[in-house]
């Protein structure tokens, strides 16, 4: 009986080693995610009036694949249903999905892992008006958070982000794609800002 609890103990160094490279061996994430979105804004380059999007709910999608201990190659899908407006126009149903790409960083690879964030890829603004075209412009994202691991394979993911979408000068937008050109802004050239904050289960494999 002795013997057998000193072997068991002289084993405890190799379980531990065996089970810390098991932690680790995980390469893939995947986030499916939800929150809110604030901001987006349009502006008018000859009239000066604004193309508001109102706050609202989103989903995710952010798959990462483990570069090394501390940092992933990241892929991300969002879709926000919102509504656009401006004083002088009725409110417009828009659905604004984002693809990106990029990367993130951990600061730490134990359990709690917070870390920083940057994406680049494309936004697609689509009015619910089939009239209306299409807008999809560059966009990019800088951000972080932090990731809790409740065992080795499952966790919860705490995401907040900025978010922006170029604006190229001379552009216009959410316009009728068929009897004249009218477009609903003429916008000039910028950034259009927005802010997510989103929560989401995290499963390694």
């Amino acid at each position: 009986m002795r013997r057998a609890g000193i072997a068991a103990l002289g084993l405890l160094p190799i379980l531990t080693i065996a089970a810390d490279a098991d932690q680790r061996n995980y390469r893939f994430e995947l986030s499916p995610v939800t929150g809110y979105v604030t901001g987006g804004t349009f502006e008018d380059k000859v009239t000066g009036e604004k193309l508001q999007l109102d706050n609202s709910s989103a989903v995710g999608l952010q798959f990462n694949i483990r570069a090394d201990s501390q940092s992933t190659w990241e892929i991300h899908y969002v879709n926000q249903g919102t509504s656009a407006s401006t004083q002088t126009a009725p409110s417009l149903d828009v659905t604004i999905q984002k693809f990106e790409v990029g990367g993130t960083y951990e600061t730490s690879d134990q359990a709690t892992r917070p870390f920083a964030a940057a994406t680049i890829g494309f936004s697609r603004f689509e009015p619910a008006d089939s009239t209306l075209n299409d807008d999809t412009y560059f966009s990019f994202s800088l951000g972080g958070g932090v990731k809790f691991f409740t065992d080795r394979q499952f966790g919860v993911t705490l995401d907040a982000r900025w978010t922006a979408a170029v604006i190229d000068e001379d552009t216009d937008v959410f316009c009728i794609s068929a009897g004249g050109l009218t477009c609903l802004v003429q916008a000039d050239a910028g950034l259009t800002s927005q802010f997510r904050l989103f929560v989401g289960l995290n499963a390694r494999f």
